[in-house]
């Protein structure tokens, strides 16, 4: 049987089954093609997630190191410049406030004859230990250490101890240990430029120190991802090493998935992997990305006085929307923000944002907004007359404006003052945020010019379950009725709560889920109204 154009069924069928056989030749070189293509490009995601989050860590731990030292260096030249004879009591007098007034030490003293003859804390020892042969001295400067010393003073918890000279530095374990929790895939180091010694661990770190301390490059493949960084003033260095799980044992369905998925859609998989790494990109990326699209979300927590649960202001938070719509919290990118140099711009646009959301509610009465600062932006020299550029512009009462500074941030004490001096000369209020967590002493805190303090969440949810955290709030409380500030309690979550801390003290505010959560400008507005 011949077809109408003259050629028999089976030589169309023929035909037919060989462009079949071309598009399915052309299917499986694509869906192969699409499959090494994103396989590969996901291992070099993953290779480039890791080293960035690896990075993160190993910048975190340094930065604390860099400042221990640098406190060290300082207290070093307090005590070499003393007038006073040592172990004297006017000498131990001084050390004491150096303890006082320095965030990392445990204990200063005095040494004589190769023995500790007296320390801030204990006074003069009437049996002086002697100090075994140091774990290192430094070439640079001859200064000789020690890890992990115990028994040296009556206090038998483990410190680390650093010589200069006739005086000697105590350094507590637990100035790390707000850095301790890290995934079960990261190791730290801190150890001495030449590798010789290893002053901390932190983490998963078996065989860390036997390995090289070169950084990866994202285009070398292998497991464990290295990043080292040294102080350029002190012999100190930070290695990090993240230890990459195998897809194939962790998640194989999932592999297997992928390579199935690839080799059937291919090309559609190619603009699946862009959509995926857009997805997946490092927080600093997705930042960039996100200010450069204008995807950050200002949102409003009700502030209420506890008494009456009346409202009196509301504090804005930032969020960053990432492409899927969905909200990264602060804590995830703020701090990537800050090495990136870009805070600022970040602080500025909330302050923008929030400014003109609220201007309604700052005209006239008692309202105030609250808007957390950076400790780079109140050093910015260009940040407080732009706050008071947009408050005259806006016509708001500059004292109705709240600038939060977290207390765990830090500056140098004397300088951090005098500028939170010239904002309050400015009518602008400061408040301490998250009160508790940090290591500031009360002689720190008294010199600041505070109108108020927000103790942490943290206590406040222990109301009732927890002694230590309501003795924390009854002395913060009477903290700040000693200073004469503000205090807003974070984090009320029941009734019971708000009904101790009603009891504690009159005329305290406070904030928490109790009182209504973190939402967009339009709920804020509803939630405010049918308040009254």
């Amino acid at each position: 049987m011949q077809s109408s154009r003259g050629k028999s069924l089976r030589e169309l069928f023929v035909e037919h089954w060989a462009y079949n056989r071309l598009q399915i030749a052309a299917l499986i070189l694509v869906g192969l093609i699409g499959s090494l293509i994103f396989v590969s490009a996901q291992y070099i995601l993953m290779l480039s997630t890791a080293d960035e989050m690896i990075r993160r860590e190993t910048d975190t731990i340094f930065a604390r190191t860099e400042a221990i030292a640098r406190s060290n260096i300082t207290t070093f030249a307090r005590l070499q410049n003393s007038p006073n004879p040592p172990c004297t009591p006017a000498d131990l007098n001084d050390m004491r406030g150096l303890v006082f007034d320095t965030m990392y030490l445990a204990d200063v003293g005095r040494m004589v004859d190769g023995k500790v003859g007296c320390t801030a804390l204990w006074g003069t020892l009437p049996d002086p230990p002697a100090l075994p042969e140091p774990d290192r001295i430094s070439r640079a400067n001859g200064v000789s250490l020690w890890w992990d010393e115990v028994g040296l003073v009556p206090l038998k918890a483990p410190v680390n101890l650093v010589a200069l000279g006739s005086s000697i530095v105590f350094i507590p374990q637990w100035i790390f240990r707000d850095a301790d929790q890290v995934e079960p895939e990261v190791g730290l180091l801190v150890e001495s430029r030449d590798r010789a010694h290893v002053q901390r661990e932190i983490g998963n770190t078996q065989g860390l120190a036997e390995e090289g301390a070169s950084s990866s490059r994202w285009y070398v493949p292998g497991q464990a991802r290295h990043y080292r960084r040294c102080s350029d003033q002190y012999d100190v260095c930070v290695v990090g090493r993240y230890l990459m799980p195998n897809p194939l044992l962790t998640a194989p369905a999932g592999f297997a998935g992928a390579l199935f998925g690839g080799f059937l859609t291919g090309a559609a998989l190619a603009a699946g992997f862009v959509y995926l790494l857009n997805r997946r990109m490092p927080i600093r990326q997705q930042l960039s990305r996100a200010l450069q699209d204008d995807r950050l979300a200002v949102v409003y927590q009700p502030i209420v006085d506890l008494d009456t649960g009346a409202l009196t202001g509301a504090e804005a938070l930032v969020r960053l929307v990432d492409l899927d719509g969905q909200w990264i919290a602060p804590d995830r990118f703020i701090g990537a923000a800050e090495t990136m140099g870009l805070i600022g711009l970040i602080s500025r646009s909330v302050t923008r944002r929030a400014l003109r959301d609220m201007r309604d509610y700052l005209q006239g009465g008692d309202f105030y907004i609250s808007i957390n600062v950076s400790v780079l932006d109140f050093m910015d020299p260009e940040f407080r007359p732009f706050l008071e550029a947009e408050a005259d512009e806006l016509g708001i009462d500059r004292r109705q404006i709240a600038l939060e500074l977290t207390e765990r941030e830090t500056a140098d004490h004397q300088v951090l003052a005098e500028v939170l001096g010239e904002y309050r000369r400015s009518s602008f209020q400061i408040l301490i945020d998250d009160f508790g967590t940090g290591y500031s002493s009360l002689a720190y805190i008294e010199r600041l010019p505070i109108s108020g303090i927000k103790v942490d969440k943290m206590f406040v949810q222990g109301l009732g379950r927890s002694p230590i955290g309501s003795e924390v709030v009854k002395e913060v409380i009477e903290l700040a009725a000693a200073l004469d500030v503000r205090l807003i309690c974070e984090g009320v979550e029941t009734r019971a709560q708000a009904d101790i801390l009603g009891a504690m003290r009159s005329g305290l505010s406070a904030q928490g889920w109790l009182y209504g959560k973190a939402v967009e400008l339009d709920d804020f507005r509803k939630a405010a109204a049918r308040a009254g």
